[in-house]
C-alpha cells in the first residue's frame, strides 16, 4: 500500500512540474511574441517599434509623422546650441579668445588679418582691454558664465547621443528625421552666424 501511495505521489509531482514548465514556456513565448523584433538593417517598418522610450512608438502613419516632426525639431535645435554658445561668447560676454581665428598654419591671427576688416593694432588693443575686464568680473558672474558654458557643452552631447540611438533603430522614417533636421539646422544657424559676423568655434574646444 505504501509503495502504491509513493508511486502515485511521484506521478502527481512529475505531472505538476510538467504543467508548470509548459505554462512558463507558453508565457515566455507570449512575451517574446509581444516584443517587436529588433531591426538589423534599414526598413520602412515602424509599426509598434519603440523609439528611445518604451511608450514612444507609432502604430499608424499619422503617429509616425508626429514622431518624425519631434525628431526633426530636436535635431534642428541641437545645432542651435552651438550658435547660442558662440553668440554669448562673442556678442554678449565679448570673450577675447573668440575674437581670433586660425589660418592654414594653425597660428592664431587677429580677426582683421583673416577677415579683412579693421586694423591689427586696434584688435590687439581691444583684446588687451577685454582680458582684464573679464578677469575683474565678480566671482558670482564668472561662476554663472561657467555654469552656462557647462550646460551648453553637455546638452549637445546628450541630445546628440540620443539622436544617434534613434538613427540606429534603422527605421528610415526616424533616420531621415534626424539627418534632415540636423542638416537644416546647420544650414540655418550658419547663415545666421554669417549675418551676425559670428566666427565658428573650431579649435576653441578648451572652453568645454
Amino acid at each position: 500500500m505504501s509503495m502504491a501511495m509513493d508511486t502515485m505521489a511521484a506521478t502527481a509531482t512529475s505531472s505538476a512540474s510538467a504543467t508548470a514548465s509548459a505554462h512558463s514556456g507558453h508565457g515566455s513565448m507570449d512575451m517574446g511574441s509581444s516584443m517587436a523584433p529588433m531591426h538589423m538593417f534599414f526598413t520602412t517598418n515602424f509599426d509598434n517599434y519603440p523609439v528611445l522610450f518604451e511608450n514612444l512608438k507609432a502604430t499608424t502613419k499619422a503617429e509616425a509623422f508626429g514622431i518624425f516632426v519631434l525628431l526633426f525639431v530636436v535635431a534642428f535645435l541641437v545645432r542651435g546650441l552651438e550658435f547660442v554658445r558662440n553668440y554669448l561668447e562673442q556678442s554678449v560676454w565679448h570673450n577675447p579668445v573668440y575674437n581670433t581665428c586660425h589660418n592654414v598654419d594653425e597660428k592664431v591671427a587677429p580677426v582683421s588679418s583673416c577677415c579683412g576688416k579693421g586694423d591689427e593694432s586696434d584688435v590687439s588693443a581691444d583684446m588687451e582691454v577685454a582680458a582684464p575686464q573679464a578677469s575683474k568680473l565678480p566671482m558670482a558672474s564668472r561662476f554663472f558664465r561657467d555654469f552656462i558654458r557647462l550646460i551648453l557643452c553637455i546638452l549637445p552631447d546628450m541630445f546628440g547621443y540620443a539622436l544617434m540611438l534613434v538613427a540606429m533603430t534603422y527605421t528610415l522614417t526616424y533616420f531621415f528625421a534626424v539627418v534632415v533636421g540636423s542638416g537644416s539646422g546647420r544650414f540655418f544657424f550658419e547663415r545666421m552666424s554669417d549675418r551676425l559676423n559670428l566666427r565658428p568655434s573650431t579649435g576653441l574646444s578648451r572652453h568645454c
